[in-house]
């Protein structure tokens, strides 16, 4: 992290290198990636673009881990930097 308010927060983290890190869905297991992006719920929860659209039927699914009912386009991609 550069800015300075920031910067002190993220002191203690370990810092990751794209070469040495990867996103993996806690639905089915699989590596998210820009065949399978990682899309975001209103509740915050990451999932992937495949799994959570396995679990659509017309355009509507629940969230995994709050049962809540979402519309497919109510799901937001996610980009880490």
């Amino acid at each position: 992290m550069c800015n300075e308010p920031f910067k002190t927060l993220a002191e203690q983290l370990p810092a990751a290198q794209r070469s040495q890190s990867s996103l993996v869905c806690r639905l089915s297991g699989l590596p998210m990636n820009e065949d399978n992006p990682p899309l975001v719920l209103p509740s915050g929860n990451v999932y992937s673009r495949d799994a959570l659209l396995a679990l659509a039927a017309d355009g509507v699914l629940r969230d995994p881990q709050t049962q809540e009912v979402v519309r497919v386009d109510q799901l937001r991609k996610a980009f880490f930097m």
